[in-house]
């Protein structure tokens, strides 16, 4: 996949405009959480909650499952709960 196939997948405008569509982060693929985490046409924090979620379920995949809940609970609902409710899933 490449951020082509992302943003036609995710309806993510590719005009070098902002994009303002609601994208589920958690159902996403860890590759494209990882196009996600650095896409220019995404709200910033959007591409650091995409991070923090790649970097979560990497914590998971090691066996650091409370290292993983705090990023969750911490970081990424702080993130969320900051976004414009457009951006929301």
């Amino acid at each position: 996949m490449d951020h082509n196939d992302f943003d036609r997948i995710h309806s993510v405008r590719n005009d070098g405009q902002g994009c303002m569509t609601a994208i589920n982060l958690e159902g996403l693929t860890d590759e494209e959480l990882a196009i996600a985490s650095e896409h220019p046409a995404l709200h910033s924090d959007v591409c650091a909650i995409a991070g923090a979620l790649l970097c979560a379920r990497a914590l998971r995949r090691e066996g650091n499952i409370a290292q993983a809940m705090r990023i969750e609970s911490g970081r990424i609902e702080r993130l969320y709960g900051t976004l414009p409710k457009c951006l929301r899933w």
